[in-house]
């Protein structure tokens, strides 16, 4: 959070938790809950990544357009294009994603609303002009909409027969609240739920690929064939 929320914020809060670790050791004696804070951590359940350098200046002018409700001057490097492209942004929101930090914001004049890694951007700069927001728009329900699953608004009925050992995984946390494990054969559990359909979901499945067949749609299903194909394809022993 010290890189989404705004400096002067930070610099608050941290006399606050300087404070409170104080009050916690002089109490370990006397109190033993204030023992918890040297016995409770959170992990990332992914893969251990390094998160990628981020100049704290774009931090900052993304934080003063977002409180000050202004544009911002941009010059971004897309992942797929690889080329310098300049637009004014209209900043709607900051998201951490595991260890990438994205701006949420629209390209003047449209309204369709993008993601921007922070750290591929060369240069923020306020352009102390008005910002414009999507009318209706609010970060929660963008999120709600599985755009940072890198998935489109519309929802899928997965169908799919798992493994038992993925099943007791998935009873345990569902994919869905209307997700379904029904017994089929050999074993197998017949699952169905309702899904953002994105690159999040087939990443998913391709991690559990030895665990999973997918059924339905006919669509994500080829779209893993394919990848699974290709995969092998990088393995000549297999052929």
């Amino acid at each position: 959070l010290q890189q989404i929320l705004p400096t002067e914020m930070v610099q608050g809060l941290s006399g606050r938790f300087n404070q409170a670790r104080k009050t916690l050791q002089a109490l370990e004696k006397s109190n033993q809950n204030a023992r918890l804070i040297d016995k409770i951590a959170v992990v990332s359940p992914g893969l251990p990544m390094i998160p990628p350098a981020t100049s704290p200046n774009l931090y900052d002018a993304v934080q003063q357009a977002l409180t000050g409700q202004y544009q911002l001057n941009a010059r971004y490097t897309s992942i797929h294009h690889q080329q310098v492209k300049e637009y004014l942004l209209n900043p709607l929101g900051l998201v951490q994603r595991g260890h990438v930090t994205y701006l949420v914001a629209t390209v003047a004049p449209y309204s369709d609303v993008r993601l921007f890694a922070l750290h591929r951007f060369e240069k923020l700069e306020l352009a102390y002009s008005a910002l414009q927001t999507p009318t209706g728009f609010t970060l929660a329900d963008y999120l709600k909409t599985g755009a940072l699953q890198f998935a489109n608004d519309n929802s899928i009925r997965l169908q799919a027969r798992v493994r038992p050992e993925l099943a007791r995984l998935l009873a345990e946390a569902p994919l869905s609240e209307d997700m379904t494990l029904q017994p089929a054969d050999n074993e197998w559990q017949q699952l169905s739920a309702s899904v953002h359909h994105g690159w999040q979901l087939e990443w998913w499945i391709l991690s559990h690929s030895s665990q999973i067949e997918v059924q339905a749609p006919a669509e994500l299903r080829q779209r893993i064939i394919e990848r699974i194909r290709a995969t092998v394809a990088l393995y000549p022993e297999l052929q």
